[in-house]
């Protein structure tokens, strides 16, 4: 069997996050496309990302992003704050980013609650991984071609590819 190389759906890392806001912000009344756009800013947990290339991993314009942000933020999903003159963003070590122009900083209110609740998740599959791999004497998957950008051609299509990537688990059993 092959690894077969998923495309990627969001600009960040943080997949869970992201569905997440994409499921809140359809429920806050934003279209499939804004809550596209605003949900790749949840893919990180600091958002950088320049409005051009949240459009171009979306597939739509820059002022369609513009608008999504606005509406995002109306609707108390996100937080925005524009630089001062002269002020420069800092990575997790406290080192100035160098960006080429001015920034607008955006953050993601609630940011966190996806990952709790697939973070046991999430550690199973890892050591059935590791079990697995062990039993069949196998390392793991192969590196993999980058794959290209999800561009949905349907609200319907959208809606498959998310439940088929991130099929929904139940909640963690808590202790009364």
């Amino acid at each position: 069997m092959t690894a077969v190389a998923l495309p990627r759906m969001w600009l960040g890392p943080n997949a869970h996050e992201a569905v997440s806001l994409y499921h809140r912000a359809r429920e806050a009344g934003l279209s499939v496309l804004r809550a596209l756009a605003t949900a790749n800013l949840a893919s990180f947990k600091e958002a950088w990302a320049f409005r051009k290339t949240i459009a171009r991993q979306v597939g739509c314009s820059v002022r369609t992003v513009a608008r999504a942000l606005r509406q995002a933020r109306e609707a108390g999903l996100i937080g925005v704050a524009r630089a001062k003159r002269g002020e420069r963003p800092k990575d997790e070590q406290g080192n100035p980013i160098e960006l080429p122009c001015g920034f607008s900083h955006r953050w993601v209110i609630g940011w966190g609650e996806a990952g709790q609740r697939v973070k046991a998740a999430v550690e199973q599959a890892r050591a059935k991984f590791m079990a697995k791999a062990i039993v069949n004497g196998k390392p793991g998957a192969p590196n993999s071609p980058r794959p290209r950008p999800f561009r949905p051609r349907s609200v319907e299509e959208l809606e498959r590819e998310l439940a088929r990537r991130y099929p929904p688990r139940p909640p963690p059993d808590t202790p009364s």
